[in-house]
């Protein structure tokens, strides 16, 4: 009977760290991915299309450096900082190399556009310079209007959530005045 009575209290001396040990792993997670949305949302709005294609890539090097810098991380070392710190910049190096492949692509793009060119009538050529031109306004225009986007969508979520702190602040006004026995009319 008494080895019963010891067993039950190890195993319920043991819950805790159990139910501790699920929770240290949500909160390591939940620093890893809000370590990743802060470096992202370091770069800026000017990077919206090229983040979009970070956050679709699910063999990104960013997350994967999150996680291996955080495998040793025990509640008694604290977060890895330096690790983490070099994280953050591989998630923006990753970025913007996804923004200059682009831009290399459409450049060799153009140089054998410009070599194609030389083989074409004058007339031909022209229309071809022209074009060319306005592919480059539109990426342009595409990235300027997807970076007003992103901050217009940013500015609707601030006020939503201005809106609801608001409301909150009104809603505890009138509990306080409520409880208070004043005459709130005023």
């Amino acid at each position: 009977m008494t080895f019963l009575k010891h067993a039950t209290a190890a195993v319920l001396a043991s819950l805790p760290l159990l139910c501790n040990a699920g929770l240290l792993d949500d909160a390591r997670e939940k620093i890893r991915q809000d370590r990743e949305a802060q470096a992202i949302a370091s770069l800026g709005n000017n990077y919206v299309q090229e983040i979009k294609k970070y956050k679709a890539n699910p063999n990104r090097v960013g997350s994967t450096c999150y996680l291996e810098a955080s495998a040793n991380w025990t509640m008694w070392t604290g977060i890895p900082k330096a690790e983490f710190a070099a994280c953050d910049e591989q998630v923006k190096q990753e970025i913007r190399g996804i923004r200059d492949g682009e831009e290399n692509e459409a450049a060799i793009a153009k140089a054998e556009r410009a070599e194609r060119r030389k083989g074409m009538s004058e007339v031909a050529a022209k229309l071809d310079e022209m074009e060319e031109r306005q592919q480059d306004r539109e990426r342009l225009l595409d990235r300027r209007d997807a970076a007003r986007q992103a901050e217009a969508e940013e500015d609707a979520r601030h006020k939503a959530n201005q809106d609801v702190l608001d409301a909150q602040i009104a809603r505890a006004k009138r509990e306080r005045c409520y409880w208070s026995g004043k005459d709130c009319a005023k």
